[in-house]
């Protein structure tokens, strides 16, 4: 929540389904004596961190698809049932939202404008639902709410909007917004329990140009920052699919891919159901299946960002098309070495480091014209994409995932990735 290589302390941009993931690795793994968690600030982290103790206490109690149910159970206690299935669904979105970009590495740019229209929409209509849910609670609720629900909501928001309009370049629409802010902080820190929570929420959060907490809140558009092209063509060939949505699974005894509920950026991810199985080059291990369509050789793999746990062994995935002898994928393509693990010197005295792979640079990971955006890598976007070639004629065929390493989970494929026309989340992700 805090740290390398960028600040995100303003308010909560970790869901519950992530932390899950995260802490059951790290807990069957056997780091179960005591876990150091740098959260950033408390006061805005209050829903993670109460899970993160709750988990921490019975991390067996907790399942993938348990997240609703602990919010619920979070929501209930404070604002009574009622209320508690819409207030634990709202904050489970705006921190959906919010991991999808991060209010502190927003960028103009980011989004072609299909997708600056979808998220505009999405977070638009989570700001409704607030307003409705605020305008019924009684006043004993108010300053909860507005500390759990609202604040976060409408304020991450306005961020996401000010960077779209900085993208269109309406400086007029990002003051406006700039102020409603103000306001909306303000009221925190002074107003809200009587001034009780004064200083609580001084982050300034619009305008970084880099990891630390810019001294005042800054309008993009007189920063000098890099352009980018945010067009977006019908014509491309790259398509999405959704890595639960496989036509084909085969499972072992010894691990299955299961699908893990509201993790990652979209409905749910495929992952093991057991991160301590074995790990074996095998293409009988379990898999997942998919029709595909190919106009090209290749496909972009999305998976969720994971570290080198065991660099002896390395980071792999099983990829297999048609009747072709499965590839091993080194997982860690485009991995971001924040603390220079992987330098020449290092790799010479190491037993265990292996070279990063090299990769190819996809349009759709932030490469243009041999070039890297701003802010865009695996820890900005939230994915880490791997790229898979075939020998293949265009038409239908069928292309299969193979557990390898089992902490690896996958979010999404993108077929025939487009280098020449961009899009952050793969081509026609939300249709």
């Amino acid at each position: 929540m805090n740290g390398g290589p960028w600040n995100d302390r303003w308010v909560n941009t970790t869901t519950i389904p992530k932390l899950r993931e995260q802490l059951n690795i790290a807990y069957q793994s056997g780091i179960d004596r005591i876990w150091i968690i740098n959260v950033g600030d408390l006061k805005p982290k209050e829903v993670p961190i109460d899970f993160i103790m709750r988990y921490a206490w019975n991390p067996d109690a907790i399942k993938p698809g348990d997240e609703t149910r602990y919010l619920e159970g979070f929501a209930e206690s404070i604002f009574g049932k009622e209320y508690s299935a819409e207030i634990a669904d709202i904050i489970a979105k705006y921190s959906k939202y919010n991991l999808l970009r991060k209010p502190e590495v927003q960028y103009p740019g980011i989004f072609n404008k299909e997708e600056m229209l979808y998220m505009s929409y999405k977070w638009q209509a989570l700001v409704t639902r607030c307003e409705n849910l605020k305008a019924k609670l009684p006043a004993s609720m108010q300053d909860a709410f507005y500390q759990l629900v609202y604040y976060p909501v409408v304020g991450s928001a306005g961020v996401a909007q000010i960077y779209n309009y900085a993208t269109l370049g309406d400086s007029l629409a990002i003051e406006a917004l700039m102020e409603k802010d103000k306001h909306l902080t303000d009221y925190y820190n002074k107003q809200l329990a009587g001034g009780k929570w004064d200083g609580m929420m001084l982050d300034n959060h619009i305008g970084y140009t880099q990891w630390s907490i810019p001294d005042k809140n800054v309008n993009p558009l007189t920063l000098n920052l890099w352009k980018m092209n945010y067009s977006v063509s019908n014509t491309s060939d790259e398509y999405c699919i959704p890595a639960y949505k496989y036509k084909h699974k085969t499972d072992t005894p010894q691990a299955s891919w299961i699908f893990l509920p509201d993790l990652g950026r979209g409905d749910g991810c495929m992952g093991s159901s057991n991160v301590m199985a074995e790990s074996i080059e095998r293409e009988t291990n379990a898999s997942l299946s998919y029709d595909v369509y190919m106009k090209t050789n290749q496909v972009a793999i999305g998976i969720l960002p994971v570290q080198d746990i065991y660099p002896e062994r390395g980071l792999r995935i099983g990829v297999k098309i048609d009747d072709q002898p499965m590839q091993v994928i080194d997982a860690r393509q485009w991995l971001h070495d924040e603390f220079g693990e992987y330098t020449p010197n290092n790799l010479a005295v190491s037993k265990v480091l292996k070279p990063l792979p090299k990769a190819d640079k996809l349009l759709l990971s932030g490469w243009s014209n041999g070039h890297k955006r701003p802010r865009r890598d695996e820890v900005f976007d939230n994915l880490r994409w791997l790229s898979v070639k075939f020998d293949v004629t265009p038409g239908k065929h069928t292309l299969k995932l193979i557990m390898i390493d089992p902490e690896i989970t996958v979010e999404q494929i993108v077929v025939n990735p487009d280098n020449k026309h961009y899009s952050y989340f793969g081509n026609g992700y939300f249709w």
